[in-house]
């Protein structure tokens, strides 16, 4: 009976995903101008900024584990990764990686973690969902000063996107139990000399030159962008068809129809149902929403963040195809943490006007920039990056060292 109703399921995806791509090519035949005009918009936001912004940290990532350095930086991180997600120490680097550059190069470095068997799939599924977060950078220059022209909301923004995969880790801990690998407790002193042992180890185990290393490198990091931008076309084109063809009319009526709702959560549907398309898109419409409350405007902002858009699921899907990591875990893990931020801007947002009075803009004294009007520039991303994850693995060792310590000390006296 199960094997039927699989069977079903799949045959109603295959139809459903058939139907969208001939609706898709039907609009393209439609509205040949518009289509390109979209597709060139895609184009040009990926290639002035996601791929020169990532494709460095892309070949970085792919040297640094054959050098064998992530096994060290896993060695130093294991205290804290164990206690906060029980997972081994090298997910801090997809960790400190997702929480700096953003999504998706943390899916890159998990894969590749997970095809060399440094990690099992339940706890590469974990370091997938914790990790998957929208750049810092991002998120304060383009969406606080860029949308919104007040850069402390950014910081808010970042604290409530830190807290919701902080307890999005402690509900996965809850769903997995006890990780199925169930290595053995490893003395934390030497750790300088044992995180070099792991080092040189790890290197030897590759065994690659280094100019056959930073060719394979660059070519794998080049095929995953390559499919990163393709798929940012693909739907900034989808985009552009729903507004075309008055489909964002129709849902906003059924909503209507359907819900009693208020007029600013009716301008709402939108930028929302935008967001969870493509979330950059979706990020600008809420922020020229006025006539809806700020905090609405803040909260649905923080959920569209967390969801990232089916964009940047599909990137996520297509770099972890080749592992057996399970695109459903990554799924559900979205929605739990786009409920954790919905919610938790609400609840936080009065203590953080408490603290900065003076955090909501007066949008009477502002001009609304266009999304392409940002100081969103390859040179402050490279800058506000490596500051940003300097500082996050800075604070990862510091947190780390202290719990080692602390349980060498606890293993000595009890």
């Amino acid at each position: 009976m199960s094997r039927l109703n699989f069977t079903m399921h799949h045959r109603f995806f295959t139809l459903l995903l058939s139907m969208s791509a001939a609706f898709l090519v039907i609009y393209i035949i439609v509205f040949p101008e518009e289509a390109f005009q979209s597709s060139l918009q895609g184009l040009n936001i990926w290639w002035k900024i996601v791929f020169p912004s990532l494709l460095p940290f892309f070949i970085l990532s792919e040297v640094l584990i054959a050098y064998g350095f992530i096994r060290m930086l896993g060695v130093w991180l294991e205290p804290l990764m164990k206690l906060l997600f029980k997972v081994p120490g090298v997910g801090g680097w997809a960790l400190a990686m997702g929480w700096t550059v953003g999504y998706p190069s943390s899916a890159r470095i998990t894969a590749n973690l997970r095809q060399q068997e440094l990690i099992t799939r339940n706890e590469g599924e974990k370091i997938l969902a914790v990790s998957h977060a929208s750049s810092p950078i991002f998120i304060i220059n383009v969406v606080a000063v860029g949308f919104f022209h007040h850069v402390q909301l950014g910081f808010f923004i970042v604290f409530i996107q830190m807290i919701s995969l902080l307890l999005l880790g402690l509900a996965l801990n809850l769903y997995y139990g006890k990780t199925t690998s169930n290595p053995k407790e490893t003395p934390y002193k030497n750790l300088v000399a044992r995180s070099l042992k792991v080092m040189s180890k790890a290197h030897k185990q590759d065994g690659r030159t280094f100019g056959k290393l930073l060719g394979d490198a660059v070519t794998t990091s080049i095929q995953n962008l390559m499919m990163i931008g393709g798929t940012m076309m693909l739907f900034a084109v989808m985009i552009k068809m729903f507004t075309l063809t008055n489909m964002m009319t129709i849902i906003n009526k059924i909503f209507s129809e359907l819900f009693s709702i208020s007029m600013f959560f009716d301008s709402m549907i939108e930028p929302v149902f935008t967001g969870w398309f493509e979330v950059h898109l979706g990020a600008y419409l809420i922020s020229t929403q006025q006539s809806a409350p700020f905090i609405w405007q803040i909260s649905l902002l923080c959920s569209i963040l967390s969801w990232s858009g089916f964009s940047a699921h599909l990137q996520v899907r297509g770099l972890i195809q080749n592992t057996d990591l399970r695109y459903r875990i990554f799924l559900g893990s979205r929605i739990v943490q786009t409920v954790f931020s919905f919610s938790l801007s609400f609840l936080l947002w009065k203590p953080y006007q408490i603290l900065f009075s003076k955090t909501e803009p007066s949008f009477l004294n502002n001009l609304t920039l266009s999304a392409t009007e940002t100081p969103f520039t390859v040179w402050n991303i490279w800058e506000n990056t490596f500051e940003f994850m300097f500082l996050l693995l800075g604070t990862m060792f510091i947190f780390s060292a202290f719990i080692a310590m602390f349980k060498t000390i606890y293993h000595k006296f009890v």
